[in-house]
């Protein structure tokens, strides 16, 4: 009676092990086949450059961690809402958080745009450096219209 409640605790505890292990290879593959591109960020007016890592599951995170003024170091969780677009939950070491939304130019190359403290928040990857500061760089506020002009003269 007793080897039958051995065998039957033995059996459990090398499922459950079984199970843990499954999980963990599973995180492990997917870390195999992710995919990384090279990025920059534009947070607070500080560049950072640093990583972004796509996998086959519709999911990501990305890693910038060469600041060099207020803002170091930043890492977020990316997953994606539609075929080529997402979301990207961005935090920073100086307490900065955003909410960015991001586009896939191609399999590895994209930007996201967002804002924190009314600040944008930029993001590229995949692109040269040069490429990557026209998604960079804030818009030029547009002049505004002569009927725009005329209204705030007339208040």
């Amino acid at each position: 009676m007793q080897i039958k409640n051995i065998f039957r605790r033995s059996l459990m505890l090398c499922a459950l092990l079984s199970l843990a292990g499954c999980a963990s290879v599973n995180d492990l593959g997917m870390y195999l086949v992710e995919s990384s591109a090279s990025g920059y960020l534009l947070v607070h007016g500080q560049m950072l450059e640093g990583k972004v890592y796509l996998t086959p599951g519709r999911s990501g995170r990305v890693a910038f961690n060469d600041g060099e003024g207020t803002v170091t170091a930043c890492n977020g969780t990316l997953r994606y809402t539609g075929t080529n677009s997402g979301e990207i939950d961005l935090r920073c070491n100086d307490g900065t958080a955003a909410a960015l939304k991001f586009t896939l130019l191609s399999e590895t190359r994209g930007f996201a745009y967002g804002s924190s403290d009314g600040m944008p928040v930029n993001l590229a990857f995949g692109l040269s450096k040069p490429a990557a500061m026209a998604y960079l760089m804030p818009a030029p506020a547009a002049a505004p219209t002569d009927a725009a002009a005329r209204a705030l003269e007339t208040k």
